[in-house]
């Protein structure tokens, strides 16, 4: 049997994610699809010998089972999965797939007893791990907790240590369990040092949440200095200092710097509303939109606002719901978008006559 060369598979599989990049899912789910069939049809021993098909095996059945996910097609996920099991690389990672869609499909008490089962039995950091992510996507704090414990217990590399660790900060920042949030985050960064630069996910969760003196510590080792001026505005601006807070925007909006992530972006879109400059922020968002890049959830949303501080209700909506799609994509989670957003919108966007439409996007009560 001829089999096309995995380069072409590598075309189709980029085809496939800008498909869903652009909302055409079901075209990127089809083309996934051919790669999983195609190369389904090889024995589970030819596989074994031609790594590098299985691992392009693997690949596509990872995407295209999240795309199905993402589209509410559990069964078909779950059955595909069962086509394919003893062709991936560790039949296990099908099993506990297979369990995951099941708690997705709604179905959440037996999914989370497969998922146990299998923890129990390998004993092992990838299955404990599993588990705990299931339980932090559903907010069951106190067992996500007990799982990642367990799944540091069994880490074999530093790595996985990491990993781990950010997960128990996650779940302990989203349960504001702030002192336990902090020690994980400490010891992530003890066993990689490098995570230094990502110290942004701390003090900017503090400031946002009111803690701007437990943010300290963090925001003024912070090497990129657009990160550092736009968040000693956002303390600046929570201790009524607005002249100082909107100097520091407009240096952060001013800066020549190339941004280094989407955050830099998303901080300088949020800078110019701030600013009052709602065009430039929606004219930065499409910059992102046209450099190729996926648009993160919250630059959707800052563009959302831009739009309708612009007094284009209809364009805003379209892309707060779109922000929380992809939100709700990326995380699994079926919470609204965060509230300081909303909080970010009410403040620039006073009239409830203007935004009361778009209140049940966001995780907020009232």
């Amino acid at each position: 049997m001829s089999v096309e060369l995995p380069d072409s598979y590598q075309a189709i599989y980029q085809r496939a994610v800008q498909q869903m990049g652009v909302g055409e899912s079901q075209a990127a789910i089809d083309s996934l699809l051919r790669i999983v069939r195609r190369l389904s049809r090889l024995r589970p021993e030819t596989l074994q010998r031609k790594a590098h098909l299985q691992r392009t095996l693997y690949g596509a059945w990872n995407a295209v089972t999240q795309f199905l996910s993402w589209e509410n097609r559990h069964q078909t996920a779950i059955d595909l999965t069962l086509d394919v099991m003893d062709r991936l690389p560790e039949p296990l990672t099908g099993s506990i797939r297979i369990a995951s869609l099941t708690v997705e499909s709604g179905q959440v008490e037996k999914g989370l007893a497969a998922l146990a089962e299998i923890a129990r039995e390998q004993d092992n950091y990838t299955t404990w791990s599993a588990l705990g992510t299931e339980y932090k996507i559903l907010g069951r704090h106190a067992e996500a907790e007990e799982a990642y414990r367990a799944a540091l217990r069994h880490a074999d590399s530093n790595e996985e240590a990491v990993v781990a660790n950010l997960a128990l900060f996650d779940t302990y920042r989203a349960a504001e369990q702030v002192e336990k949030a902090l020690d994980a985050w400490q010891m992530a960064l003890v066993l990689e040092p490098e995570m230094a630069d990502q110290e942004y996910q701390v003090y900017g969760w503090l400031i946002r949440s009111g803690r701007a003196r437990q943010a300290a510590p963090y925001l003024e080792r912070e090497p990129v200095p657009l990160r550092r001026t736009f968040f000693e505005g956002l303390v600046d601006e929570q201790a009524n200092r607005q002249d100082a807070a909107r100097r520091k925007w407009q240096a952060v909006f001013d800066s020549e710097q190339e941004p280094e992530e989407d955050v830099d972006v998303e901080i300088r879109m949020e800078a110019a509303l701030r600013l009052d400059l709602p065009l430039a922020a929606d004219e930065l968002a499409q910059g992102l939109f046209f450099s190729g890049e996926l648009i993160s959830a919250r630059a959707e949303v800052l563009r959302g606002i831009a739009k309708l501080m612009l007094d284009q209700p209809d364009l805003a909506e379209t892309h707060v719901r779109q922000a929380l799609l992809r939100f709700r994509r990326g995380s699994r989670l079926r919470t609204g978008l965060s509230a300081d957003l909303w909080e970010l919108l009410t403040q620039l966007v006073p009239d409830p006559g203007q935004t009361g439409g778009l209140r049940h996007y966001f995780d907020t009560k009232g």
